[in-house]
């Protein structure tokens, strides 16, 4: 097999990936991210405010997910929207970018909000605020796609000779050299490395916090207890019917105490065990994030530097692109493994819709 035989076979496997491996994936998304908000939905979830940014999440994945169907249609159907219209290009490129970023943003604002509620707290009561919520998700959504706002300024449609046939064709990219060499760039910092980084480390905080909380607790359960006193030297000042009644309310007093303690045990102990299994899941989805995020960020820099064969370049971005694109797909799996709380919602839903429609 020569070297042009070779770049036919890649490019042929990148519009094969590219081009048909969406439709099963948005497939998965709508059902997997509808799962999660109608769970995320329930009275289990209520009291938790990161509950709120989760549902948003369950949203813009499947959203990031329906506005990358548009990259895709060239390679199964050859229809390619973004050179349509010079504003079609420009409002689908700038919304396969800001999208995509805000989902990532979420993610991160989940974390720092249960960095904040575990490690703080009490001291940031307004993070459960109604109008605190809406206002931390408007500042993700605007700051993104004003980030991304010089793609509709610099992207444009061009047409483009092609030496080997006769017809030309077009294609819609930046016309400006700067920015596109500095687009990959900015995009890795915004939707990648900057999230993670910050991922990375409210979850460093959850999990130190509640390591420092479960050894108190160790130690708190270790110290020694005040032996009670024996009953006839309580009662040897008693004289009487009297000294038996205090003796017995002294009893009972003591047993309802020993009660209540052990229920706030249990209680801190159960708090305490699903603040950990949210750090798991937290540190989970952050590695997971970035290994999917990151192929292409790379492509796009790369891309811009180098020079590819057309084989080289689709294969590279469609592994790329499937990568990134699962992304928006696979959390339903990590909540479902990992969150017992979350499991035992999917379950009585499971059993809801058996019970309804079977």
């Amino acid at each position: 097999m020569n070297s042009s035989d070779d770049d036919e076979l890649k490019f042929e496997i990148g519009r094969i990936i590219t081009g048909f491996s969406p439709f099963i994936l948005i497939f998965l998304s709508f059902i997997l991210n509808s799962l999660n908000f109608y769970i995320y939905s329930q009275e289990t979830f209520a009291k938790t405010s990161a509950t709120f940014y989760l549902k948003a999440l369950a949203i813009f994945d499947t959203l990031s997910l329906l506005q990358n169907f548009s990259f895709s249609l060239p390679y199964s159907f050859g229809i390619d929207l973004k050179v349509q219209t010079v504003a079609m290009c420009k409002i689908l490129n700038s919304l396969g970018f800001s999208v995509c970023a805000v989902s990532s943003w979420l993610e991160t604002i989940v974390s720092i909000d249960r960095c904040l509620s575990i490690a703080y707290i009490n001291k940031f009561s307004f993070l459960n605020k109604r109008w605190f919520k809406y206002l931390v998700l408007s500042i993700a959504i605007a700051f993104n796609f004003v980030y991304y706002l010089p793609i509709i300024i610099f992207f444009d449609v061009v047409t483009i000779t092609n030496t080997n046939t006769t017809e030309d064709s077009k294609s819609c990219v930046t016309m400006d050299e700067l920015y596109s060499s500095i687009l990959g760039w900015s995009d890795l910092v915004n939707s990648t490395f900057m999230p993670f980084l910050l991922m990375f480390v409210s979850t460093i905080v959850i999990v130190r916090s509640l390591v420092s909380s479960r050894k108190r607790s160790s130690s708190s359960h270790k110290q020694p207890k005040m032996a009670p006193k024996p009953a006839t030297q309580q009662s040897s000042y008693m004289h009487g019917s009297s000294g038996v009644d205090l003796n017995i309310k002294s009893a009972t007093t003591a047993t309802a105490s020993s009660s209540t303690n052990t229920s706030i045990k249990k209680s801190s102990k159960s708090r305490e065990e699903k603040e950990f299994q949210f750090a798991l899941v937290s540190v989970t989805m952050n590695i997971l994030f970035f290994f999917f995020n990151l192929f292409l960020c790379i492509y796009n820099i790369y891309s811009s530097y180098v020079q590819m064969s057309p084989g080289d370049s689709l294969l590279f971005f469609s592994l790329a692109s499937l990568l990134f694109n699962i992304n928006f797909t696979f959390k339903f799996f990590i909540y479902y493994i990992i969150n017992t709380k979350f499991r035992a919602e999917v379950h009585n839903t499971i059993a809801l819709i058996k019970k309804t429609f079977i």
